[in-house]
């Protein structure tokens, strides 16, 4: 068998706010790990959510991209259809660097976009301040130089293209810690961007063609397995638990492998649904066969059932928005039985709440479909300690008050998205486990309990192993 390079990717994802900018690759390497496998930290940031929040995904990707969506106007580039909405209130932000020598770059972990950038403009960001204290990689001073990539010279437009970047592409080495180096690594770096305050490290899968595209074969997850440091396009992803407080570093992102010290029970594979007439494109979608309120201290009820038929997405897996989104009428059902208001100044609905409510021992439960050949669903909770969210007023910098990540995918008006989606909440309750190559994520109920304790992940069918979880 051939030996993989060991390498240890670990990225904390802190609450910070703004963002701390760190001055080189922070986080060291660890060598007692398997071959081929990248595990790193993430940090949690908290932040005012950009201006263009307000905007949704009103449209499906395969509708025609608008003129509006150009950065420049001088570009010649073709406006892509949109990726998804980042909403920035709480993200996760993975350290690492670009270049020789290595350039350290903070860029937000996103399983919904499926290209990889960095360098935003920050005078045209929502978020200034926040985007100016992220350090820039300056490809003058990459020795080697970069080498071009033109298939990325394009533009990345999100939710209603008030949000958009123009790129230039790329190839270089990022670096992981301090010396696990992936060499030729694709990217873009922003030559004009609007509304946008973060680089972003896609995870996702090319919208319009899948998992085998062009687009996907220049994901840090397609390149990992091209090159042989990792078995098979596999990684796993984990956010903070809970309500985690302001700048602790939380989550983790592992190429190759899965950490046995972030979750507890067995691993469920349930199958990734391929893009049809139904959905707006290759994503991660699931099949959600029940949802269920777990009110505090009462017998779990049903609100809703969805059963996702062969073949139709019914929830979109997104690390890069915020929020748990379901189906209007469960919606509609939790909010009467816990006598909570939509906030109508919230284009999501988010409603307000007493930031005591993360005390509570109430939860949703999501029950997911099998993958082929297996036995029985998984289903996961998610408590309302990560749902709760302080809400930072932007004028007194008061974060006293919290609002409640909730709210309805569907396609009513007021709905806050246009389809049920799983967002950051759901990473901070559980474990995921992403294989492109069997078109499956395995799921398990997130915990947290040590150090890293990581086990790599091989290749072929039923690639990721059978392992149960060390916490309790």
């Amino acid at each position: 068998m051939k030996s993989l390079t060991s390498l240890l990717l670990a990225l904390p994802l802190a609450a910070a706010m703004p963002a701390s900018s760190p001055s080189s690759p922070p986080y060291p390497i660890k060598r007692d790990v398997p071959n081929g496998v990248f595990s790193m930290p993430l940090r949690k940031v908290v932040g005012p959510r950009d201006a263009a929040i307000g905007t949704r995904r009103m449209a499906m990707m395969n509708s025609p991209a608008k003129q509006a969506s150009r950065v420049s106007s001088s570009s010649s580039a073709v406006a892509p259809p949109r990726q998804p909405l980042l909403d920035h209130n709480e993200y996760y932000l993975a350290d690492l660097a670009i270049g020789t020598p290595p350039q350290p770059v903070s860029l937000l972990v996103d399983t919904g976009g499926w290209v990889t950038w960095v360098n935003p403009i920050c005078s045209r960001s929502a978020r200034q301040a926040d985007c100016a204290s992220l350090p820039a990689y300056n490809q003058s001073l990459s020795n080697p130089a970069p080498v071009a990539v033109h298939a990325l010279d394009q533009i990345v437009a999100y939710g209603d293209y008030s949000m958009a970047v123009q790129l230039e592409g790329y190839s270089d080495v990022f670096t992981f810690g301090n010396t696990s180096q992936v060499p030729q690594q694709p990217f873009g770096v922003a030559v004009d961007s609007i509304g946008v305050s973060t680089g972003i490290l896609s995870l996702g899968i090319d919208g319009n063609d899948g998992f085998n595209s062009a687009v996907s074969n220049y994901s840090v997850v397609a390149t990992l397995a091209r090159q042989g440091l990792i078995a098979s396009r596999v990684f796993s992803l984990s956010f903070g638990r809970g309500f985690v407080a302001v700048g602790k570093h939380v989550g983790s992102l592992v190429f190759g492998g899965v950490d046995r010290n972030q979750f507890r029970g067995p691993l469920v594979r349930t199958p990734i649904l391929p893009r049809d007439a139904t959905v707006d494109g290759w994503r991660y979608w699931v099949g959600v066969t029940q949802f269920r309120h777990n009110a505090p201290g009462k017998a779990a009820t049903t609100a809703s059932s969805t059963v996702a038929p062969a073949g139709n997405g019914s929830y979109m897996v997104d690390s890069g928005t915020t929020g748990l989104y379901v189906p209007r009428d469960a919606y509609d059902a939790f909010m009467a039985e816990t006598n909570l208001t939509r906030n109508p100044l919230r284009a999501e609905g988010f409603p307000d709440v007493d930031c005591s409510m993360a005390n509570q021992t109430g939860s949703f439960s999501f029950s997911f479909a099998p993958a082929k050949n297996a036995t029985a669903g998984i289903t996961i909770d998610v408590p309302y300690a990560a749902l709760v969210h302080p809400e930072r007023n932007l004028i007194t910098n008061d974060t006293s008050k919290c609002f409640f990540a909730f709210s309805s995918g569907g396609s009513a008006p007021d709905d806050g998205d246009v389809f049920p989606i799983l967002g950051v909440e759901f990473f901070k309750a559980a474990y995921a486990v992403f294989d492109w190559d069997n078109q499956e994520i395995a799921l398990g109920q997130g915990a947290s309990c040590g150090e890293p304790d990581l086990v790599a992940v091989g290749s072929g069918p039923n690639a990721v192993p059978k392992v149960t979880g060390n916490c309790k």
